[in-house]
Order: C-alpha cells, then sequence, then structure tokens
C-alpha cells in the first residue's frame, strides 16, 4: 500500500521488467494530484513492495483524474 496525506493517485499503469523473473517484477506508474501544492507528479512505484522508485514532477499543469480514455469535441 502506498500513501501521503493529501495525495491522490490515479488509475496505476504496469510496466513490467524485460527481465523480471515473477509476475509482479516491474513498476506501477501513475499520476499523482498534490491537494496541498496544487499540483500533479509521475510516480514509480516498485509493483512487488510498493516502495517508492520515483518522483518526477510537477507537471506543467495539474492533471485531473477521470480524463483517461475521454474524448471531446
Amino acid at each position: 500500500m502506498w500513501s501521503v496525506p493529501g495525495h491522490y493517485p490515479g488509475e496505476p499503469i504496469f510496466v513490467a521488467d524485460p527481465e523480471g523473473a515473477s509476475e509482479d517484477d516491474g513498476v506501477l506508474m501513475t499520476n499523482v494530484l498534490d491537494a496541498t501544492k496544487n499540483v500533479t507528479y509521475l510516480l514509480l512505484l516498485n509493483a512487488t513492495t510498493m516502495a517508492e522508485q520515483a518522483r518526477m514532477g510537477p507537471t506543467p499543469h495539474v492533471v485531473p483524474h477521470g480524463y483517461h480514455g475521454r474524448y471531446f469535441a
């Protein structure tokens, strides 16, 4: 489990380790809204241990949750 107060992750994407030996060898990648600073960052978690591997950002603008797979005219 990963948790930081005031930080809200989006839908995670599993990225497999090409040299992995077990099913969960890889990372989980997700965008996270930091509601305390009103910014979004990219988070990578070890898929086996859920330990934070990397945090990049903030992004140039806040990325709202729920936009995955939506298209607007």
